[in-house]
């Protein structure tokens, strides 16, 4: 079950101190505090409960333990460390007319910012993000084994067209051999070509019958795909303010402390888009009964093949059964090239972060001659999103899926873990 968490991200701000006395008339002194309130962020999360994720071990398979997963997140950043120690030693020409030696110990930013100006927040929508997840797929995907399997079988069956075609002489040969004599069989009834034709059928139809068995044996195995895509980034600056002013916590001496608008402010916005799938992919193909003629034919490749030995051992319709039954297999394997791969587990995430920099250039404008620069200031909106695929896809449901899909996830034990 989903659950959203909510929770506050703290920038406490600081708190500064002002001090000055007259340095011609030293009873003349005074000062104050005061501060700055900070900002304060906060940090969404959705996501699923799943407790088998505490008990996985990394490079072990333990099936699907993720779920769809968002965060959206905004908070403040200030740099240079915004507190600092300043000092200046000037005439006041505006009020007394005293040399005043005056410090500060807070801190400094560009004026006016206010509240957080908090940017947007980036993240791809569900349908968007399934594409780019589809995406992923196509283009990390294991080869399609279920295809190969059907493309190598099916070459191996036509292969042996030519010697189905002769296996109705095979029967009238053969007898004609075993009641003939030695050189009759060689040159006259051609008794040799025709056993050397059986037995590279023979070793045919074993090989087919190995491949079957191989891919049938590797059903369901894992192979795990990783693929990320080119990270999007982007960066404009604009002039924010102008003229500006430098805002010193706790003012430097009053307002009439600054002479002047004297800089600018400018504001870069930079975002960064960063996309990546992970998937771990496996086909199934369906069991299909075996040619229960294997053992003769197997037997014809250990022996020198005799018109006696052909006789005992071949049931003459061996050949045409077993391409009635190769033929099958094919149509079945073929049935599954689309459906027979699948994912046990696929997740594609993105993490966005949006971030507007607000910095102060130029004098800063005091008349008691300071120049320390104001900290930047920066607002961010960072997202975390993570999409779980079906285990054919992305935007899939199993209301969705055709009764062979609902079939082939039942035969490796998925069905449970889509909905």
């Amino acid at each position: 079950m989903a659950r959203t968490r909510k929770r506050d991200i703290l920038w406490p701000g600081w708190q500064g101190t002002y001090s000055f006395y007259a340095l011609d008339t030293p009873n003349y002194k005074g000062g104050g505090t005061g501060g700055h309130a900070g900002y304060k962020g906060t940090q969404v999360t959705t996501s699923e409960s799943h407790p088998a994720w505490r008990t996985h071990r990394k490079g072990e398979l333990q099936g699907d333990v993720g779920g769809n997963f968002l965060s959206r997140k905004q908070y403040a950043e200030i740099f240079p460390d915004p507190r600092r120690k300043v000092h200046a030693v000037a005439k006041d020409k505006l009020h007394t007319g005293f040399t005043l030696y005056s410090t500060c110990d807070g801190g400094s930013i560009p004026e006016g910012l206010g509240l957080p100006i908090w940017p947007n927040f980036l993240d791809s929508s569900d349908a968007t993000l399934d594409a780019w997840g589809a995406k992923a797929i196509a283009i990390c995907k294991p080869e399609n084994q279920v295809k190969n399997a059907t493309t190598a079988l099916a070459e191996l069956y036509h292969d042996g067209l030519p010697h189905l075609l002769g296996s109705t002489l095979w029967k009238a040969k053969t007898l004609a051999s075993r009641k003939a004599g030695d050189e009759y069989l060689n040159y006259q009834f051609g008794f040799k070509p025709m056993a050397q034709d059986i037995a590279s059928f023979a070793l045919g139809v074993t090989e087919f019958d190995l491949l079957q068995r191989q891919y049938e044996r590797d059903s369901g195995k894992v192979v795990r795909r990783n693929y990320r895509f080119p990270t999007e980034r982007t960066s404009t600056i604009i002039t924010w303010k102008d003229p500006a002013y430098v805002s010193l916590i706790p003012t430097f001496g009053g307002a009439d402390a600054v002479a002047g608008p004297q800089g600018k402010i400018y504001r870069k916005t930079e975002t960064t888009v960063e996309r990546w799938f992970s998937g771990a992919f496996t086909y199934w193909v369906p069991r299909t009964h075996r040619f229960d003629k294997l053992q003769k034919y197997q037997d014809l490749l250990g022996l020198e093949i005799t018109p006696n030995v052909l006789w005992e051992l071949t049931p003459w319709s061996w050949a045409v059964d077993w391409f009635t039954n190769a033929g099958s297999v094919i149509s079945n394997y073929q049935s599954f090239i689309v459906d027979g791969l699948v994912m046990r587990y696929g997740y594609v995430m993105e993490h966005t972060v949006n971030r507007q920099t607000y910095t102060y250039v130029g004098p800063t404008g005091y008349v008691y001659g300071d120049s320390v620069q104001p900290s930047s200031v920066s607002f961010v909106a960072e997202t975390k999103k993570r999409r779980k695929a079906n285990p054919f896809g992305f935007g899939l449901t199993l209301s969705g899926l055709s009764w062979q899909q609902k079939a082939i996830l039942a035969a490796l034990g998925l069905s449970k873990g889509v909905k």
